[in-house]
């Protein structure tokens, strides 16, 4: 299954049929997307026994993920496991919540099924808020919220109040949350402002608030005080409180008073902060938030994993594509063992512009800027090949053998 491809929606909403048939509770539940990294908007795995032939990105898992989440609550309600009936209700929610934003373009929209509908919403809704230019060179490029739709579907289903309020005040309740866990930190880093920066790339209501005054201790809670919605609600300000790795007592305090308001016991509350200490040690070195760097090298490095990413899962393609084309695979063949010359560099340049043409999920090095990325195209080629292909590198694994007898 590839959530980066048409048709993925459909085998994904079986899986989380089959998982959710075991009668699991929306605890035990939250507990695994918690463990997956999706409540911390950071997702390792998935929580569906999903059948991938390359490794997932974060963002095909948060699209998993979410699915997952919403399927689960659809089910809980309704117990159906008819595939339509559950696409139609969660596509029903997401062009509520998206009216307003929708009303000007369902006039050209043209007929498609529920289920591609529903694929391009939750693509949507995974991306955050930021411009395609901003994403290159951020190192926040997952939606940090996406757990407020499990929870909003939830409220969409069995009350019978506004969804969108519902929907604004949980996202204003857990901002103004964070904001007051970061304003109690002796020592500020920044971290804090990618804190902020992730949350902001995240909203969709409270972009005009001024949340830089808030104070934990004069929101309401009542509405948000059941399991797991409080839970949520701990997690993410325990986020924000170890942008530093320190619990100051201040911050504990703060903690534990926050857990009183949302009626999670003092165990509850140990266990949130414990439990996020431990995700992030085994986690640390795969999470952006943790590995801030120059955005020059973060643009070069993303662009790298990119290329890389959209090479092996066109390995078989590309390779045939090469292989057809004589001159090019005798440039690439000769440049593992000499320095190519710079009209047989612009000969190789060309060529794998026109194989790029032919393979459409490659387009994205044939736009304009798209030369950028050839560098790192090319280094990954010989990767891709036989390992024949680069005889310098077989003589040299044959001599350290001989070497090593």
């Amino acid at each position: 299954m590839n959530p980066s491809a048409s048709g993925w929606l459909r085998h994904a909403v079986q899986l989380s049929i089959k998982k959710f048939e075991t009668k699991i509770s929306f605890e035990d539940f939250y507990s695994e997307l918690r463990i997956a990294g999706f409540i911390y908007g950071t997702n390792q795995n998935s929580v569906l026994e999903v059948d991938a032939v390359h490794q997932l990105t974060q963002q095909e898992l948060a699209k998993i993920n979410l699915l997952a989440g919403l399927v689960f609550i659809d089910f809980q309600q309704h117990q159906s496991s008819d595939i339509e009936n559950i696409t139609t209700r969660i596509l029903k929610f997401y062009e509520q919540l998206n009216s307003q934003k929708q009303a000007f373009k369902s006039i050209f929209r043209l007929k498609t099924k529920s289920d591609i509908k529903l694929e391009h919403s939750i693509h949507e809704r995974v991306q955050t808020n930021e411009s395609i230019f901003q994403k290159n060179f951020s190192h926040l490029i997952t939606n940090a919220l996406l757990f407020t739709d499990v929870l909003t579907f939830q409220h969409f289903l069995t009350k019978n109040t506004s969804t969108v309020e519902f929907a604004k005040t949980l996202e204003f309740q857990i901002v103004s949350l964070v904001f007051s866990a970061l304003q109690q930190k002796t020592n500020r880093s920044k971290y804090e402002y990618l804190i902020i920066k992730l949350l902001q790339s995240s909203l969709r209501y409270t972009k005009s608030k001024n949340l830089s005054e808030s104070d934990f201790r004069t929101l309401e809670f009542e509405e948000f005080s059941e399991s797991p919605t409080s839970k949520y609600l701990m997690d993410l300000t325990c986020m924000a409180v170890y942008s530093d790795e320190i619990v100051e007592p201040e911050e504990m305090e703060m903690l534990q008073k926050l857990g009183e308001n949302l009626k999670l016991s003092p165990e509850e509350v140990d266990l949130s902060i414990s439990f996020l200490f431990e995700f992030i040690s085994i986690n640390k070195q795969k999470i952006a938030y943790f590995n801030y760097s120059n955005p020059l090298k973060h643009f070069y490095n993303r662009s790298q994993r990119t290329a890389k990413t959209l090479l092996t899962r066109n390995k078989k393609r590309l390779i045939q594509e090469i292989m057809e084309s004589r001159e090019l695979f005798v440039l690439l063949h000769q440049s593992a063992q000499r320095e190519l010359l710079p009209e047989e560099k612009a000969k190789v340049k060309s060529q794998l512009m026109d194989i790029f043409k032919s393979i459409p999920s490659l387009a994205i090095f044939v736009l304009p800027g798209g030369s950028v990325l050839l560098p790192i195209i090319i280094s990954f080629i010989p990767q891709l090949l036989p390992s024949s292909f680069n005889e310098n590198k077989a003589n040299k694994s044959e001599n350290l053998s001989k070497n090593s007898d």
